[in-house]
């Protein structure tokens, strides 16, 4: 019952968090581009944890690159070839 209520609270903390940061940046370009006020909040409120998911997978492309950039330089000092 914990794990549910910290998976909701997350969820609900996720939103209210892209709302605030993201509000100032799509306010103003949905009314140029015509929206109602509910469908900017609810682009204002997606982009949060869309924006975390992105960032979550640049961050482990970018682990992931420079550890097999690491194993290179190991397989040169042993004398193997690399693969």
């Amino acid at each position: 019952m914990k794990s549910n209520f910290a998976v909701m609270f997350l969820i609900v903390l996720s939103g209210t968090i892209s709302i605030a940061v993201f509000n100032p940046i799509i306010g103003p370009l949905s009314r140029d581009l015509g929206l109602s006020a509910g469908n900017a909040l609810y682009t204002a409120q997606m982009a949060g944890p869309y924006t975390v998911c992105a960032l979550l997978v640049g961050l482990t492309l970018l682990l992931d690159f420079a550890r097999r950039e690491a194993s290179v330089p190991a397989s040169i000092v042993i004398g193997g070839e690399a693969k």
